[in-house]
């Protein structure tokens, strides 16, 4: 799940929180959590879009061993759609890349629906 929170009046620039779980054998989930500032080339039109943040990761790393915290840099390039079909609903495909393990970089490959909370998706 994410949220996209415009920062400039263009709309050319956001903030993305998120946050995500993987389902692991043995009923273990890693939990992660990003925070990603995007600038969006369409500005509120959409368009494709690309950006860098943080990412943090509760995870069991060791076999045998606690869950703990770590921390590392995140790469996103997307493109979004301000609205589908004039219907005030966008969509997204997006690849995010984390590292947060030396020995460990995630790649990620996401489609999303996005809604607007406020304003109807449109100027």
């Amino acid at each position: 799940a994410q949220v996209r929170i415009p920062v400039l009046r263009s709309g050319a620039a956001e903030l993305v929180p998120g946050g995500a779980m993987t389902f692991n054998s043995g009923g273990r989930k890693d939990r992660e959590f990003t925070l990603d500032g995007v600038w969006v080339l369409g500005g509120p039109e959409g368009g494709i879009y690309g950006g860098g943040g943080l990412a943090l990761r509760s995870a069991i790393w060791e076999v045998d061993g606690d869950r703990e915290m770590k921390s590392g840099p995140t790469a996103v390039l997307g493109l979004k759609t301000n609205s589908v079909g004039g219907a005030p609903v966008g969509v997204q495909i997006q690849v995010r890349w984390v590292w947060v393990e030396e020995n460990l970089t995630r790649q990620i490959m996401t489609f999303g629906i996005n809604f607007p909370l406020w304003g109807h998706g449109r100027r």
